[in-house]
């Protein structure tokens, strides 16, 4: 059974296992008013089995919890619905009407994230407990999420490629939870080039950002074969701008689904600009033409103004182009950083995956520099295998340190 939501609000979704009806029933009550901001929705079991099938079915935020049920009592209650709940990321918060110390520090030494005694609680007490519970677990789940942004130098260097095949390759070297958003919103090409054919785009999860919990979102997203999660781009070519601040709020709200966060950010502009806090480091991607590389000065730079961090911008070299005789040297000197990764010109596969709309094959360049710079990410060490990663990741020749003066050094 189920209460209405106050769609006009911040909805957190609250599951109640608990036996008594009138209680229950007095819990909706406290709850209906909402807080602020905040409105909840609340669902409600009456027994430690039905908890458990509701808390299965997803779509729950935090559990309160009562420890005396018809099947379960006790501190068995509470180790059941944590279990569950903890391998779901959802908090437990207990409401109890046993008034035990002993029992209470138990709980929270054992992982609940408050205790409450029925007596003792009201509505604003439940209110606040819930608020801070939510809060406190949305934040450290969202810093364990790992957020890179692509931004492209110029059109046409294949940052979408990149964004495309680093995500995979993420999905692929950590079998962690991976998302790749299109937020080049006016002509993203994630879904084209992933070969999915999505229903809903991100202009959906804005729409319906009052309500988007685990379960909208999920269906939301498309998924791939790898079951890499993409959202993809409205396509909006020219139509009303969508507010910045909405969008940070959608991704901060789904941060906590995943492990990984991969943002196709187009070029840099008003839009990317603002988002470019909500990720951990940028990829700026250029290829080897001038025209390309001095954009990816000015965006470099651009970056590092709007407060990131020089280990936070990486940059990546995409040899589409007929590369000038320049060295690492002079890459370091020009952009005040290192190349990241180099990533070879294959244009007859990359037409192929494009065609087929899917990501190129394994055994492409592009995918293994990405399946090293995935590792490296994440922390992982290098294959050691023939033709090894370490070997691909090195620069080519012309990017190789070159003998003589450094330009910057003999520069007035």
């Amino acid at each position: 059974m189920a209460w209405g939501k106050h769609m006009e609000q911040r909805s957190i979704s609250v599951l109640l296992i608990e036996d008594n009806p009138d209680f229950a029933r007095l819990v909706q009550h406290w709850l209906a008013a909402g807080a602020g901001d905040v409105a909840f929705s609340m669902s409600w079991a009456d027994s430690l089995s039905g908890g458990l099938g509701q808390i299965s079915r997803g779509a729950v935020e935090v559990v309160v919890l009562d420890l005396g049920l018809p099947d379960s009592d006790g501190l068995g209650t509470f180790t059941a619905v944590h279990k569950q709940a903890k391998a779901r990321g959802i908090p437990v918060i207990i409401l109890s009407g046993a008034d035990t110390e002993s029992l209470a520090l138990q709980t929270i030494q054992e992982g609940a994230e408050n205790y409450l005694v029925k007596s003792a609680c009201n509505a604003a007490v439940l209110s606040q407990a819930l608020r801070f519970a939510v809060a406190k677990h949305t934040a450290e789940v969202a810093s364990r999420t790992r957020v890179i942004g692509v931004i492209g130098a110029k059109g046409g260097v294949g940052a979408t490629t990149i964004a495309c095949n680093l995500a995979t390759e993420l999905r692929t070297q950590t079998g962690k939870r991976v998302l790749l958003a299109d937020l080049d919103l006016h002509a993203g090409l994630v879904a084209f080039m992933m070969g999915v054919d999505p229903q809903y785009s991100f202009q959906y999860a804005i729409a319906n950002f009052q309500r988007l919990d685990e379960s909208c979102w999920n269906a939301i997203i498309s998924r791939n074969r790898d079951d890499l999660h993409i959202v993809s781009s409205p396509a909006l070519l020219g139509r009303e701008e969508v507010p910045v601040e909405t969008i940070r709020q959608v991704l901060a709200l789904v941060q906590p689904f995943y492990d990984w966060m991969v943002l196709d950010l187009g070029r840099l502009n008003a839009l990317s600009a603002a988002l470019v806090n909500r990720t951990n480091e940028i990829f700026v991607v250029t290829s080897t033409g001038l025209g390309a590389l001095y954009e990816a000065k000015r965006a470099v730079e651009a970056l590092a103004k709007a407060g990131l961090g020089k280990e936070q911008i990486r940059l990546i070299v995409n040899e589409a182009d007929r590369a000038p005789a320049l060295s690492q040297r002079d890459m370091r000197s020009i952009f005040g950083t290192e190349v990241y990764a180099s990533v070879p010109h294959e244009a007859a596969q990359m037409q192929q995956a494009m065609l087929a709309r899917r990501p190129p094959p394994e055994t492409c360049g592009l995918r293994k520099q990405m399946a090293l710079v995935a590792r490296k990410l994440a922390g992982l060490p290098e294959k050691n295998s023939r033709g090894s990663l370490s070997q691909l990741f090195s620069l080519p020749h012309r990017w190789r340190k070159s003998p003589g003066p450094d330009p910057a050094a003999t520069s007035g």
